[in-house]
């Protein structure tokens, strides 16, 4: 294992140290170190690193300047940790690893911390190699443009959630998604850019998925159609109308959503809409009582 340096130079981000953080990760992002955790739009970045900063979840390794950044977020609720980075200055794995020790330590033994990232970087695969984390598998982003957007099927009872229909989406996203990292409460609460859209059949809601707009990208968020209601046809025409409704915003020209690899009828449904492979990433877990 590489040598360790002294932990004194690892310190929780103040909102001075912002600045240079949003210049330094933005790049990042952009050169190799690509996480599916944060942003690769540097307005949306900024307000990421902005509320992380405030709940005291970024690391930065310093000593006359910035040699690495670790960005989290901590699901209390689930007692999950999903981490972005670490971004580290000439790739050092010591300080990567200095980073994601200092972030462990502060949070109970039994949280579990999630790392999802650009299968090709051989740095953050050299880190879990070393910290013997877990591998969860493969998932693709797929990318689809206005252009070759083929909108063949659309569904004429799919509209924007309302307000009375709150509970029924929490509930049915409960009982399909249990453990995925947007609960029922942030999936309903209402927010700029996003839309929560639900399929209807007689006044009860049976599908929903969740739209992210940011300047002209908007990404599928989750997905999904109660378990009664599969294998009846509904899932390509639902999800046609919801990115019929995306570029119909005159902004928008690009729709992304993330599937497991192991999902073919999933990627089978998208690729037939237009989508294509835009990133391939992975997913790794350091169980609980992780600490080294």
């Amino acid at each position: 294992m590489a040598e360790r340096r002294s932990k004194d130079m690892i310190i929780k981000a103040e909102p001075r140290h912002l600045p240079t953080l949003i210049d330094y990760v933005y790049t990042c992002q952009h050169t190799g170190f690509y996480s599916g955790y944060l942003s690769l739009d540097k307005s949306k970045m900024m307000q990421e690193l902005d509320t992380a900063v405030q709940q005291g979840e970024v690391w930065i390794a310093i000593t006359q300047e910035v040699q690495g950044v670790l960005v989290g977020h901590y699901d209390k609720t689930r007692d999950v940790c999903d981490l972005a980075g670490p971004y580290v200055k000439h790739r050092d794995v010591s300080v990567g690893l200095e980073l994601i020790d200092h972030w462990i330590l502060s949070y109970p033994d039994t949280t579990r911390h999630q790392f999802f990232f650009d299968r090709q970087s051989r740095y953050t695969l050299n880190l879990m190699a070393q910290l013997q984390a877990v591998f969860k598998g493969h998932e693709s982003i797929l990318r689809l443009e206005r252009a070759t957007f083929l909108a063949t099927e659309v569904h004429t009872d799919v509209k924007p959630m309302r307000l009375n229909q709150k509970e029924q989406v929490r509930t049915l996203h409960a009982a399909i998604f249990p453990d995925v990292y947007l609960s029922p409460e942030a999936l309903t609460r209402e927010q700029p850019d996003h839309t929560v859209y639900v399929l209807n059949q007689h006044d009860t809601v049976i599908g929903y998925g969740l739209v992210k707009v940011t300047g002209t990208q908007a990404s599928l968020e989750v997905f999904a159609i109660a378990k009664a209601h599969r294998g009846q046809h509904l899932a390509k025409p639902f999800i046609t109308t919801m990115i019929a409704e995306t570029f119909a915003l005159e902004d928008v020209n690009t729709v992304q959503l993330v599937v497991e690899n192991l999902n073919c009828v999933a990627l089978n449904l998208y690729q037939s809409i237009g989508f294509t492979l835009h990133r391939e990433n992975c997913s790794y877990q350091l169980n609980p009582s992780g600490k080294r």
